[in-house]
């Protein structure tokens, strides 16, 4: 058992989306150009850090493809919207 404290799950997220946005970077960067995939990123967000991680994301839209999911309605107006 770790005596190290453990990560709350909003700053767990951050730090997974963090990791992901770096990572899809570095293979840009290396000439494969993946589609950046983001499972509903807003589940710890506030208004914002929605609105910070919109900017990130209309930045990195102009090299690739961005692909969210999530069960939120009220990012409709992001792009090309396509309700499943």
């Amino acid at each position: 058992v770790s005596d190290a404290p453990a990560l709350n799950p909003a700053a767990l997220h951050a730090v997974i989306l963090s990791i992901k946005l770096a990572l899809t970077d570095f293979f840009i960067d290396l000439g494969a150009p993946l589609p950046l995939i983001i499972d509903d990123p807003f589940l710890y967000m506030d208004d914002e850090r929605a609105r910070n991680l919109k900017a990130v994301l209309d930045d990195i839209s102009r090299g690739r493809q961005i692909i969210i999911f999530t069960h939120s309605s009220a990012f409709k107006d992001w792009g090309n919207f396509i309700e499943l």
